[in-house]
């Protein structure tokens, strides 16, 4: 307990003063630091002192989630970040969520996607304007509307995510010109965005594209598209009329048909050398070839243009394999087609990365979780020169067998035996 000083000429209390040693702030901001995720003693230390209320305001704002709910509509969080510049100034990570499931259903008893909260470009600007340090953006279920203008000071990103947004009335020009309200984004990621384009004929559909303006100055360094088609040829034609085909260094877009395959073959051509890592899951366009009774050659995964890719350092392939006691043929045809594009590979190559995701809990799993052909992969593996690490990751999909999980790792290491003898192979499991 820190005692009061008397003053010496007549005795009354001084002003009370504490003998307690004092901690350098370099050490007082590293002990809040390690607080980070706590949120109950991060306010604590808000309200102990002056001095540790800035470093508690860094981690407590650091990543806010907010809602659009009935009570609390976006428009009352801009005007607070316009009203509190000395708190917007810690916010680097922000989702904003239009028209939350739950809530929505409490209040309407329903969920039209054509009631989603609609982001103007006016609004988000004038949102980004009090965002000096954001770093990383999420909009979920959420509309985006507004015409495409150059803005004065465009912002840089290290992360935008845009995901199950707009309606099938909605045209891509809200989204373009979204995304033209930024100069540079590091990893872009669009996932489940609805517009009229699937309602449009191929020869409408391209006639609608060419009056779209397009955010030509726009770069992006990792691009990751999951869209229902035609969105992700679309956008793939897009992206090739911006800068950022000169800045792409990673590519992530899993097919759903062939054509999205041949639009991913032309981004990979037009970025070329830049393109570092691309990740593939190859059952899409196999399911969809099938079904019209035109199988792929391993001749046609050529228009993925990966000779072109003459930096590429990293392969991923991602595979969900189903209980092979019922899909025998469809889990061999696609670690057949794996191998093709793997063969593909431009000899720069340092990294190849398998990430399983096993279905099923059949007894079959126990001896062999991926019906795989190991000694081609083997012999694919081996050509590869540069090549320094293997990773093979499995991963639970829904009643898979723990044991078969916990097995996996004995048998890679049985059917990759050089492969393990090089002390290149990595091998993973987990739910």
């Amino acid at each position: 307990m820190p005692r009061r000083i008397t003053s010496r000429d007549n005795g009354t209390p001084a002003p009370f003063t504490s003998l307690a040693p004092r901690l350098p702030p370099e050490l007082t901001d590293m002990i809040i630091d390690y607080l980070h995720d706590h949120k109950s003693a991060l306010q604590t230390c808000s309200l102990t002192c002056k001095g540790w209320l800035n470093s508690s305001r860094h981690h407590l704002f650091d990543g806010l989630y907010v809602p659009h709910v009935y009570q609390r509509p976006f428009t009352a969080f801009a005007d607070f970040l316009h009203k509190a510049p000395h708190i917007a100034r810690h916010i680097r990570r922000l989702t904003l969520v239009g028209n939350d499931r739950e809530e929505f259903m409490m209040f309407f008893g329903r969920r039209d996607l054509r009631d989603r909260f609609q982001l103007t470009m006016r609004f988000m600007s004038s949102l980004l304007s009090n965002l000096p340090n954001l770093q990383s953006l999420t909009l979920r279920s959420i509309r985006l509307a507004g015409a495409f203008s150059t803005p004065l000071t465009p912002r840089k990103l290290q992360h935008l995510a845009v995901t199950d947004a707009g309606t099938n009335t909605d045209s891509v020009d809200g989204l373009l010109a979204f995304l033209g309200l930024f100069s540079e984004i590091s990893s872009l990621e669009l996932s489940s965005i609805n517009s009229n384009l699937r309602s449009l004929t191929e020869v409408e559909r391209e006639k609608r594209l060419r009056t779209v303006k397009i955010p030509e100055n726009l770069q992006v360094r990792t691009l990751r598209l999951s869209l229902m088609e035609p969105l992700v040829a679309s956008l793939c034609d897009i992206f090739r009329q911006t800068q950022a085909i000169q800045t792409l260094t990673c590519v992530d877009v899993p097919w759903e048909i062939w054509e999205e395959v041949l639009a991913v073959g032309l981004v990979l051509r037009d970025a070329g050398p830049q393109i570092q890592t691309v990740e593939f899951n190859p059952l899409g366009p196999i399911m969809h070839r099938g079904w019209v009774g035109q199988p792929i050659t391993p001749e046609e995964w050529k228009v993925l243009n990966l000779d072109h890719c003459t930096n590429l350092t990293h392969l991923v392939f991602r595979m969900e394999i189903e209980d092979d006691s019922e899909e025998p043929e469809l889990n061999l045809t696609l670690c057949n087609a794996t191998l093709d594009i793997l063969s593909l590979a431009p000899p720069s190559l340092e990294k190849v990365s398998f990430r399983f995701r096993i279905f099923g809990r059949g007894e079959e799993l126990l001896k062999d979780p991926v019906n795989m052909d190991w000694e081609r992969v083997e012999k694919v593996l081996c050509r590869i020169k540069r090549l320094k690490d293997v990773l093979v990751t499995f991963k639970d999909g829904t009643n898979s067998s723990p044991e078969a999980l916990k097995n996996c790792h004995l048998v890679v290491e049985e059917r990759l035996p050089k492969i393990k003898e090089k002390k290149i192979l990595s091998i993973q499991y987990g739910t």
